[in-house]
């Protein structure tokens, strides 16, 4: 136990407060060091003397010197300081642009109004030179602003690269000093050895670490050592311990490395936070985005300006040709490719194949494996992936997506290999004019339209407009092949045929016939969808009439029988092709027997992508009447004046109610009659009469038939079947009444009250009163057969004769008397009936194929080897108004047609049409949208930069009012801690008095 000594106590304290005024000296000098923490001495009481009257103290000890800080907070600042500087970095790139895209002066809008502007100057005068002069030179100044624009973004993302090399530099900077650190602290003893605290070094490398968030952000794992690793990206080691790795750029910028000897691991995809994080996000959100969407709307402007004139001919009468570069020149294709892994030497490249309808992304080709030639393309703004195939090694091969075609033409592939697609990176900077000569501007349209003397109905044509000038009806220079005839065949339907011989018009190939008109709108009247193509039925019955009469049914139409149209039904496939997965989706859709062109039409539209359209038609080529006969077209009979020739049938046919709602139309021009159905219902034919009345029938593939009439049929009888010639007696018990009507016609009301004494008297009897009724004479006789049965019989013959007996059913006295029990009869005529099927034309949209399985060759809609033919003309018709049967436009080449501007005007309308996007935007808004996106990108930033700022001083001050050193309060310790060394002192010195009376006294 040691003594309590007055004189250790006074040292034990000098000591301590010189300890505490060394630090507070420290402290005050570091007062304006970067990342300096506060220090101070943590004392404890020196353990002393237990006596009798307790326990003495013996003075104070030091115990540690510390840093006054806290861990939490230190980590706090480094990941504001991170969010701080990403978010000021990203808004100082971002203004810059949003100035550039705004400026009135270096936007793009100016320049497209100007152009436009000159276009629609050289409408009002299309054969003016200076007109066209001035819409090449706006062309160029559009031009010059796309390149301008290109520049300045591509300067930007220069910059970007410098910033990325800087920033990477100071990045491997810091990592080895913050390595070296490591390395001292762990000289030192690291954090846990006694009185050693390498307080200074901690707060060097916390300094370091805050300064490292500055460029990107990190994680940090502390190791038991006091040593600790840095982090980046997706927990890629950049220190670790006393290792540090190098940060490199590559590629111009486009990569940023982590870098261990000669092993490199790319990482610019994974960092984010500090002026890293702010320059990657400026880089591929904004930088990279505009310069993508700028690139698809120079694409858009020259695809849809370059095709518009295509569609036109020039002063000359020439064909158009293109004011704008090619957007698909061999150059700029291969351009769209990056190699980032694999074979240098295989060869790819993009076409766009639609400038409007692609998106702004940029996409990755990898081929992913187990085996070599697999591979998935990825669009990068969403992540999805867009196709799926594999390389057969059969070059040149394609794989269609987003309305882009890739093209590998060469090399051979390794799993890992890949490669980025960039279709509108660079598409600004390659923008071009290279037209020069201003006659061969294509203003005019090559299509003239005009309609038949005669007509007279209100349809007009609206305007004909060339959309694909490559199609085979524009191959021969000067000419329209063939040119059209537009007939009409009712107020709602047409018929387009070849009009190369206008007296003589013939189907088109595939037939363009019985299509539908809304009269008092506008119509399109010719296939728009160039990939549709359509497969046209044309069975040996459906669509034509029978081959002889050995064909024809011998019916009776009263009792409910109709001939059949004669098809045996088929098994139709449909194969779908998806243009992703390459995956194909079957669909088997089976015909009835005897089903209409119609209800095969149903069948096929419930396919996905197939659209089925039925019309059934039948010339009527000649007529042959006598008074009394009948032509009777579904059910509805004609006779009378309407049979005196074809033209007087048809205006009978178009004025019947029931026939016109059904689709039914016929048309004559006197030596022929068109009869159709628009809907594709089976049409039936025939004629009453006697074998002299005829009517024959003909198809467009030269088959004809004669329908004739088969005379009377038998007439309605109501027989009966008792022999009462012991005569009749109705004398009592009567009167015995009942009812008889002849043809539908009113009933009436017979009696008999007397006494018949024979068979005889009575139908005397009978016909005397049928002869006085309702019914009148000569339609009904009355007698007796050979058998003795009593006969009623009409007079009339044909499907309409009936008898009908009323109020005497069987077991009444008058039933029980005149032995008749049915009470009501028909008779019919027989004749020839024809059922005549439709045609189906089966429209399928890319990507689809149709195959038929005949039940019998030769019997089927569609033949085994049926042809799917394109119906795309390359160019469009539209017509308005309410025309009627007969009216007629022809549609052929505009010779000499220098003065017309019609393709100027389209041109001109190119400028508000929604063709960008996929028809979301006109070129003007794609631009805004850019606009709108950079300054939204930008107004964004400056919101999260105010945030960012906010918490970084938060967490500064924090750490300030924790860690900081407050120079006040170290000028109070100075004074406390000098005051308690003097105060010590003095007890050394009272110790020392103490010392010296003791020796005193002993001396």
């Amino acid at each position: 136990m040691a003594a309590v000594s007055l004189l250790g106590i006074g040292v034990s304290g000098l000591n301590a407060s010189q300890l505490q005024l060394a630090t507070t000296g420290h402290n005050v000098s570091n007062a304006g060091t970067p990342g300096y923490s506060r220090q101070r001495v943590d004392l404890a009481a020196q353990y002393g003397t237990v006596a009798g009257i307790g326990s003495l103290g013996a003075g104070v000890r030091p115990i540690d010197v510390s840093r006054v800080t806290d861990q939490l907070v230190t980590n706090q600042i480094r990941t504001d300081t991170s969010g701080a500087l990403d978010v000021k970095t990203f808004l100082d790139g971002a203004g810059q642009l949003d100035n550039l895209f705004a400026n009135e002066s270096t936007g793009l809008s100016p320049g497209l109004d100007r152009f436009f502007g000159a276009i629609s100057a050289a409408s009002a005068d299309p054969t003016s030179i200076p007109a066209r002069r001035l819409v090449l030179t706006e062309a160029q100044g559009l031009t010059t602003r796309f390149h301008a624009l290109a520049d300045r973004l591509e300067e930007q993302g220069t910059t970007l690269a410098g910033q990325f090399t800087a920033s990477a530099a100071h990045i491997t900077i810091l990592a080895r000093d913050i390595a070296g650190v490591n390395e001292a602290i762990g000289r030192a003893g690291g954090i846990n050895a006694a009185a050693q605290l390498p307080n200074d070094l901690l707060d060097k490398r916390d300094e370091l670490l805050r300064q490292l968030a500055e460029e990107v952000q990190t994680r940090v794992v502390t190791q038991g050592d006091g040593q600790l690793s840095v982090f980046v990206g997706n927990g890629l080691g950049l220190v670790v311990g006393v290792q540090a790795r190098e940060v490199v750029v590559a590629d111009g910028g486009n990569a940023i490395l982590l870098r261990d000897g000669q092993h490199d691991q790319r990482i610019d995809n994974t960092l984010s936070g500090g002026r890293i994080g702010g320059l990657l996000r400026l880089k591929h959100s904004v930088i990279d985005t505009a310069l993508n969407s700028l690139g698809r709307i120079s694409q858009v402007v020259g695809q849809t300006v370059n095709a518009q004139l295509a569609n036109g001919i020039d002063l000359a009468g020439h064909a158009g040709g293109p004011l704008f570069g090619d957007i698909n020149s061999a150059a700029a294709m291969a351009a769209r490719v990056t190699r980032i892994a694999g074979n240098p030497t295989a060869d790819l490249h993009v076409h766009i194949d639609d400038a409007t309808a692609i998106p702004v992304s940029d996409y990755e080709v990898a081929f992913l494996g187990p085996s070599n030639n697999e591979f998935e393309i990825k669009r990068q703004s969403d992540g999805a992936t867009v196709y799926r195939g594999s390389v057969s090694g059969v070059f040149p091969q394609t794989a269609t997506f987003d309305h882009l075609t890739l093209t590998f033409a060469a090399g051979s592939f390794s799993a890992g290999d890949s490669f980025v697609l960039q279709p509108t990176r660079l598409a600004a900077r390659e923008f071009s004019t290279v037209l020069t000569a201003p006659g061969e501007l294509a203003l005019a349209s090559p299509l003239r339209t005009t309609a038949a003397i005669g007509n007279r109905g209100s349809g007009h044509i609206d305007g004909a407009d060339v959309l694909d000038i490559t199609q085979a009806a524009f191959a021969k220079a000067g000419k329209l092949a063939p040119p059209l005839l537009i007939r009409f065949t009712s107020a709602s339907t047409y018929d387009v045929l070849d009009g190369t011989d206008p007296l003589k018009p013939k189907p088109l190939v595939p037939p363009l016939t019985g299509l539908p008109f809304v009269a008092g709108t506008v119509n399109s009247l010719l296939p728009e969808d160039p990939g549709q193509r359509i497969v046209t039925g044309d069975g040996a019955r459906i669509g034509r009439v029978p081959a002889s009469a050995t064909n024809l049914t011998t019916v009776e139409i009263a009792a409910g029988n109709t001939p059949s149209n004669g098809y045996l039904g088929e098994a139709l496939t449909f194969v779908a092709t998806d243009p992703t997965t390459q995956q194909t989706t079957t669909t088997v859709v089976s015909t009835p027997p005897s089903g209409s062109a119609a209800s095969v039409a149903n069948s096929i539209n419930g396919v996905r992508g197939v659209s089925a359209r039925a019309i059934s038609a039948v010339n009527i080529t000649a007529l042959h009447a006598a008074a009394g006969a009948a032509v009777v077209i579904d059910g509805q009979s004609f006779g009378g004046a309407a049979l005196n020739d074809l033209g007087a049938l048809a205006d009978a046919l178009n004025a019947n109610v029931a026939l016109r709602d059904a689709g039914v139309s016929a048309r004559s021009d006197g030596t022929q009659l068109l009869l159709s159905n628009a809907h594709g219902a089976d049409l039936r034919v025939f004629i009453k009469g006697a074998s002299s009345d005829t009517i024959q029938l003909a198809d467009d593939a030269g088959n004809s038939l004669t329908l004739q009439g088969l005379g009377a049929g038998s007439p309605a009888q109501l027989a009966g079947n008792v022999d009462r010639s012991a005569g009749f007696d109705f004398s009592t018990g009567g009167p015995y009444t009942f009812g008889l009507s002849v043809d539908g016609g009113p009933v009436a009301s017979l009696a008999l009250t007397g006494i018949y004494s024979s068979g005889a008297q009575l139908v005397s009897g009978l016909q005397a009163q049928i002869d006085a009724s309702a019914i009148g004479a000569g339609h009904l006789t009355v007698a007796i057969d050979g058998a003795g049965h009593i006969n009623v019989t009409s007079t009339s013959t044909g499907e309409a004769a009936h008898l009908a007996l009323s109020n005497a059913p069987a077991g009444s006295p008058i039933a029980l008397a005149l032995g008749i029990v049915n009470a009501a009869s028909a008779g019919s005529d027989q004749y020839q009936a024809a059922t005549i099927g439709g045609r189906v034309a089966v429209a399928l949209n890319s990507g689809l194929q149709m195959s038929a399985q005949e039940a019998q060759p030769g019997g089927s809609l569609f033949t085994a080897g049926a042809i799917a033919r394109n119906s795309f003309l390359g160019y469009q018709v539209r017509a308005s108004g309410v025309p009627v049967a007969g009216d007629a436009f022809q549609v052929t080449f505009n010779s000499n047609g220098s003065s017309d501007n019609r393709n100027a005007i389209a041109l001109a309308g190119l400028q508000t049409k929604a063709l960008v996007g996929n028809g979301s935007a006109t070129y003007a808004d794609g631009y805004a949208e850019i606009v709108q996106f950079v300054g939204a990108k930008t107004s964004g930033a400056r919101v999260d930069a105010d945030a960012a700022d906010s918490l970084l001083k938060q967490s500064t001050a924090l750490r300030d009012g924790l860690a900081g050193v407050n120079l006040d309060e170290e000028a109070a310790n100075l004074l406390r801690f000098q005051q308690a060394y003097a105060a010590s002192a003095r007890v050394i010195s009272t110790a020392r008095e103490l010392f010296n009376s003791l020796l005193s006294i002993f001396n």
